[in-house]
């Protein structure tokens, strides 16, 4: 059994390590974690702390990494979901709700429209049973187009509300492990 002299890199007492399979030891004067490192001419300990200090630096920065990808890739699929649903100002590139809002105003205007066109109904003295067939259609169209417009409305707000809520919190993450 070959003994190898070894010194601790943190007090410079004497190791002797016996067995060439050991890798890891501990300073029997510091109580310091080691490791034996040998190489072809010549074994050395190093210390585990500086290593592991550098292997959780390594760690975190890998993280703010991993989280800003992750970022980039919400925001990027925030994008195309709202291009595919056509909310996308082509000339601008912001986010926008016309399409609905339009749907909620075009039903008001036809459920405004069916009522008036009820009235006149009644107050004509030829009645007319065409303008009675359009307004009862458009009466009842309106309320059921401003229903749709106002539940995508929601639908796009709970969409929104949620992209921003991940969104918040991958901010948070990646401000916290900065700051480490």
């Amino acid at each position: 059994m070959t003994i190898i002299p070894v010194l601790c890199q943190r007090c410079g007492a004497p190791l002797e390590v016996a067995d060439q399979t050991v890798r890891f030891v501990t300073c029997a004067h510091c109580n310091t974690p080691l490791e034996i490192v040998r190489e072809a001419t010549q074994s050395h300990s190093r210390i585990l702390e500086q290593i592991q200090a550098a292997t959780e630096d390594h760690g975190r920065r890998l993280e703010v990494i991993e989280l800003q990808n992750d970022l980039e890739r919400l925001d990027r699929d925030w994008m195309v979901k709202q291009t595919e649903e056509g909310n996308v100002d082509p000339k601008t590139g912001t986010v926008s709700h016309q399409n609905t809002a339009g749907c909620v105003a075009v039903g008001i205007l036809m459920a405004v429209g069916g009522a008036g066109g009820l009235v006149s109904c009644c107050v004509q003295s030829p009645f007319s049973w065409t303008l009675l067939f359009v307004s009862l259609v458009a009466g009842l169209l309106g309320p059921l187009a401003i229903k749709v417009g106002m539940d995508e409305i929601s639908r796009l707000e709970d969409s929104k509300s949620r992209y921003q809520a991940i969104r918040a919190s991958l901010v948070n993450c990646l401000n916290l492990l900065r700051r480490r």
